[in-house]
């Protein structure tokens, strides 16, 4: 599930979501005007993901005051587990000869 699934699930209020391309770099001029933005709508808490968040600049949580920054744990579920698992086994097979 996406980021913005999840945050409809448990928010009650309309969300601003603000998209980036994947494995992007935050510098430390484009965090600062993501948080002013934040503020000026009076957003209590930024939320990314735990994978994004190691692209954050090295300054944000001296940049993020007085707002909070919550990231989560991404796992994955694979849906019929041994039909992937043999399909892949087959192909490997396949492969080989």
């Amino acid at each position: 599930r996406c980021l913005s699934d999840w945050s409809s699930d448990v928010c009650s209020s309309d969300l601003e979501q603000i998209d980036y391309g994947d494995h992007h770099r935050y510098n430390p001029r484009e965090f600062q005007l993501l948080v002013r933005h934040a503020r000026d709508i009076g957003v209590e808490a930024l939320v990314t993901t735990a994978k994004d968040a190691v692209n954050l600049c090295t300054e944000f949580s001296r940049m993020t005051g007085p707002l909070k920054l919550y990231w989560l744990e991404i796992g994955v579920c694979i849906d019929r587990r041994d039909e992937l698992i043999q399909l892949i086994t087959q192909s490997i097979r396949n492969f080989k000869k």
